[in-house]
């Protein structure tokens, strides 16, 4: 029988070693999937070890690429309509001294024709929405577009004017991977690209899935902090021109003199405006007598001077074939617009320039018609007057009339159209904006935080803000035990919404039964063409409306009066020369490089972490709700009452009583004295019932079914049997437990047996005497269990042992 006992023990502690995973975990691959516009839209990982492996993806749907394809093919066509402008322009200003200028031209012209048959090739399905930009020009035939652009014999032609179409239809994403360790502190940064992706999906797939390599994650980290971001073709683009073609020198040492000149033409049409006020005012007979008209002459004539070499200095830069080549590599970002500085747009001032020029011109005229009604009113003065310079008076009194009435009647037309959006300027300035963002902007889409579990230490539930708060994991976690920590995060929310959570802890009262809890477990099982280009503040160089001084219509009165308005003639015929290239080429006037890119300051989504502190110990339930926080105004609740939002916490125990049959070899000795002679007999402990204490080595919920051998920690186990003496006999052993509440134990019984003693001749019987040596096997319930199956409604036992 002994022998028997031994085998068992060893087969019992054999089967627990075997239903025993591997102690080492192998490492989870989890993707985090986003769509175009960077929500996230796959289950993020309940619990993420180190070493676990992260995969990110982007989901970019057909419609979008084509979309992105037809933008591309419409600035190109653009470019290509308007590159001739460009070219005419030069020629009107006699720019264009040599012949390789208009070849440039004819490069760029064949490098957009290229592209937009490789656009029309690789995306196909645009082509009808391409036709309808011009049937005419619209041609599919590589053979016959090509006719369009025939070779400029004496041309050496160039490459590399217009980006590649894919390079700028393509999106390119990156992720930013922060590592933040165990005091919170951020030890590492890493970018991965989100690159990896085949052509063909973008003919044959609804969606094209970028992905970036795999990412492991790093020993002794708390958290993973990640910030997806789409990186800006546009500007990759041009940094790539722009190291390949840098801006010409003679460019580059022109900036500061044209600095410095349009800040002195600025003051000059001050000085100028000043000026022509006061020969007004003498014209009228209001000029002080005191006005000082040589200084006031000597001023404007310096402006004068000071504008003619301004001219001839951009003439020579813009004669310059190197410079009108480089101001070329950047045509298509203008969509055929030649600029010195190609990548910052101004903003219009609030009265769209049109409205502006035709308010100036009424107001002008509308003064030489009150000049001239108050001197052909005065009869005296007119009789000093030839009859034909005042038949010229009339006849300019009467032009001006009619300008009046048409100048009125445009204005009033252009204010009706501006009103009702047709020349808005916030129309205007909304598209200049989302042009000068195309170019430097970088959209930051997602900003995510996962938590790096330890030993099953952090649970993770999600919520998600796109979906009213629902829980985005199938099977999010509503239970955990004292030790472990449950994370409330809510994804997909806006970065300006502030939220907390409300919560409160209930008790549990929950019963040890393993079969109750086998009963709940069944019952469970069955229920957004363009991007910004520098500064904001960055205004362009307009010039100012400079009108020339009226003619004299009341007579000189003095030589000065008459040198000054020389003069004002003379600054406004210069300054005519200077207004086409201050209000085409350098209208932003010259690039200021390096680019800086404008990275967004806040993401398009972003996680919210919620803040739950219990100061109770568990067991516990935490019923909870999301909430807006608003400032001054009562809090909001976001999540729907039906939703039930909760989770558990439980306790972990060392101890709790056990009972349950038992079988032990151990042998008691038996003496009898009878007459003075000694009698000897054995008695077996055999079967019996056990009540004792178990002790867990390691600390267990003992409220739950356990699938899994490895969370069934081994146990001790001191027992007393009930149909003995519980003082003179101790069971000892250990087990582990097949089913929570249902155990297995083996170990040795330790009881007091007798022992005969020959003292004076006198046999007496010792009952006190220990030993062990009787090995027992026993099947070990849970009291509710035993309870139940016995039906001892009575036997109501606490556990005082909970620690």
């Amino acid at each position: 029988m002994k022998n028997f006992l031994l085998l068992l023990l060893l087969l019992t502690f054999s089967i627990y070693v075997l239903g025993t995973p591997p102690t080492k975990r192998k490492p989870v691959t989890y993707t985090l999937e986003f769509d175009e516009t960077g929500k996230l839209i796959s289950e993020p990982p309940i619990r993420l070890f180190a070493d676990d492996k992260l995969v990110f993806k982007v989901a970019v749907s057909r419609q979008l690429i084509e979309k992105r394809a037809l933008e591309v093919y419409k600035a190109y066509y653009n470019t290509y309509l308007k590159i001739q402008d460009a070219e005419k322009y030069l020629d009107k200003n006699e720019i264009v001294a040599t012949v390789d200028c208009k070849c440039l031209v004819e490069d760029v012209k064949r490098e957009l024709k290229n592209e937009m048959i490789s656009i029309l090739g690789s995306y196909p399905t645009i082509a009808e929405e391409v036709q309808t930009l011009s049937p005419a020009f619209f041609v599919i035939n590589a053979t016959v577009f090509s006719s369009h652009f025939p070779f400029r014999l004496g041309c050496a032609p160039k490459t590399d004017f217009i980006t590649k179409a894919d390079d700028l239809i393509i999106p390119n994403y990156d992720v930013l991977i922060t590592d933040i360790n165990e005091k919170g502190v951020a030890i590492k940064d890493k970018i991965e690209p989100i690159n990896n992706f085949t052509v063909a999906d973008f003919v044959t797939n609804p969606h094209t899935e970028f992905t970036s390599n795999v990412i492991t994650i790093n020993s002794d980290l708390s958290k993973v902090r990640y910030e997806l971001r789409q990186k800006n073709n546009y500007y990759e683009a041009v940094l790539e021109q722009l190291k390949a073609h840098p801006m010409p020198q003679k460019l580059e040492e022109f900036i500061g003199d044209f600095t410095a000149s349009i800040k002195k033409v600025k003051a000059y049409e001050d000085e100028y405006k000043a000026a022509r006020d006061s020969l007004d005012k003498y014209d009228k007979g209001q000029l002080s007598q005191h006005f000082d008209f040589p200084q006031s002459t000597s001023k404007i004539k310096q402006g004068t001077l000071a504008i003619q070499p301004f001219i001839s200095n951009i003439v020579s830069i813009l004669k310059e074939p190197s410079v009108i080549e480089w101001m070329l590599r950047f045509i298509w970002l203008n969509q055929g617009q030649l600029l010195a500085d190609p990548f910052v747009i101004a903003e219009n001032s609030s009265t769209p320039s049109e409205v502006r020029q035709t308010k100036d011109a009424l107001q002008n005229a509308e003064a030489k018609i009150s000049l001239l009604k108050e001197i052909l009113k005065n009869d005296t003065q007119l009789r000093t007057y030839s009859t034909s310079r005042l038949d010229d008076y009339l006849k300019n009194y009467n032009a001006l009339l009619t300008e009046q009435t048409q100048l009125k009647v445009r204005l009033d037309d252009l204010e009706k159209k501006n009103s009702q959006g047709k020349t808005s300027v916030a129309s205007e300035n909304e598209k200049i904006k989302a042009r000068n963002e195309q170019l430097l902007r970088e959209p930051w889409l997602y900003r995510g935080l996962l938590f790096v579990s330890e030993r099953d230490s952090i649970f993770t539930r999600y919520h998600d803000a796109s979906e009213n708060y629902k829980l985005m994991n199938a099977s999010s976690p509503d239970e955990i035990v004292e030790g472990q920590k449950m994370v409330l995060l809510v994804e997909n929310e806006k970065s300006a919404n502030q939220l907390h959570v409300k919560y409160e802890a209930k008790a549990i009262d929950y019963s040890l039964s393993f079969l109750e809890e086998e009963i709940a477990f069944v019952a469970r099982q069955t229920r957004d063409a363009s991007f910004p280009l520098g500064s904001e503040e960055k205004r362009g160089f307009r010039a100012e409306n400079i009108s020339f001084p009226n003619n004299s219509v009341r007579g000189w009165g003095t030589r000065e009066a008459e040198d000054l308005r020389d003069a004002l003639n003379d600054f406004a015929t210069e300054h005519q020369k200077l207004k086409p290239f201050i209000d085409n080429v350098f209208q932003q006037g010259i690039a200021d490089l390096p680019l800086q890119r404008k990275r967004d300051t806040d993401p398009v989504y972003t996680y919210k972490y919620l803040d739950v502190a219990i100061g109770k110990k568990p067991p516990y339930e935490v019923p909870y709700k999301i909430a807006l926080t608003r400032a001054g105004k009562a809090d909001s609740t976001l999540t729907d009452d039906k939703l039930n939002l909760s989770y558990s916490v439980y306790a972990l125990h060392r101890f709790r009583f056990k009972v349950g049959p038992t079988y032990s070899s151990f042998r008691k000795d038996v003496f009898e004295i009878k007459d003075g002679t000694p009698f000897y007999s054995t008695e077996v402990s055999g079967i019996d019932a056990l009540f004792g204490l178990q002790v867990f080595l390691t600390k267990k919920r003992i409220n739950i079914r356990e699938k899994n051998p490895s969370l069934r920690p081994p146990f001790a186990y001191l027992g007393f049997p009930i149909s003995q003496d519980i003082l003179r006999n101790v069971y000892i052993g250990g087990g582990f437990e097949i089913i929570n509440g249902l155990g297995i134990c083996v170990g040795t019984q330790i009881g007091q047996t007798s022992r005969l003693r020959f003292q004076n001749n006198v046999y007496t019987v010792d009952t006190k005497r220990w030993r062990a040596g009787g090995p027992f096997v026993s099947l070990l319930l849970d009291l509710s269990v035993f309870r139940t199956i016995f039906n001892f409604k009575t036997l109501q036992l606490p556990n005082p042992f909970r620690s």
